[in-house]
């Protein structure tokens, strides 16, 4: 069903036992997997990426856990067509470059600590940035495929184990980066 364009909002409260709210998390997990998601009584399938956000606050004797989740609402005939401009367009573009951004700051950081990313980090951020493809305007798709070229010789020196070549790369992703906004934004 495909969405409306009005905003909708579905907000339960409950206390419940820890056992209830732990089976209420593992359905949202499976919707989730099964790429969909439910809001009131609208179910919605949903694209990729997810973002999550966690947020935990301990203040005196109490906890929350706050989880924010957003995901492009999945077009009801294939992928979205990419808006022409420099943004790349359209919520999904914009949903890829957030994820993109998050993913390239924890490999940075990762390498900062002078460690290789995590197993899943590089191939993550390539999958991210495969899925980016399709919006990537003419007029930068050659800066945007020399990126990711540098950003996979980051990958693949850190995953040898050289971490020095590996953050020289990642400086000069970030100068392509800065020197791509400046030039198409």
């Amino acid at each position: 069903m495909p969405p409306s364009k009005k905003k909708t909002r579905f907000e339960q409260k409950d206390r419940l036992p820890p056992g209830e709210a732990a089976r209420r998390l593992r359905r949202l997990a499976d919707d989730l997997e099964a790429g969909r998601i439910e809001v009131g009584r609208e179910a919605l399938d949903i694209g990729a990426p997810v973002f999550m956000e966690t947020e935990l606050k301990i203040k005196g004797a109490e906890v929350s856990c706050e989880i924010t989740l957003k995901a492009p609402v999945a077009a009801p005939h294939g992928p979205p067509e990419p808006v022409a401009g420099a943004g790349g367009g359209g919520p999904e573009a914009k949903v890829l470059k957030k994820a993109l951004a998050a993913r390239w700051k924890s490999i940075k950081a990762s390498l900062s600590a002078g460690r290789a990313p995590g197993a899943a980090e590089g191939p993550d951020f390539l999958e991210l940035a495969r899925r980016y493809e399709p919006h990537v305007q003419p007029d930068w798709a050659a800066d945007w495929h020399a990126c990711i070229r540098r950003a996979e010789a980051c990958l693949q020196a850190a995953s040898a184990g050289d971490i020095d070549a590996a953050e020289d790369a990642a400086a000069g992703v970030d100068r392509d980066i800065r020197r791509c906004h400046k030039r198409y934004k």
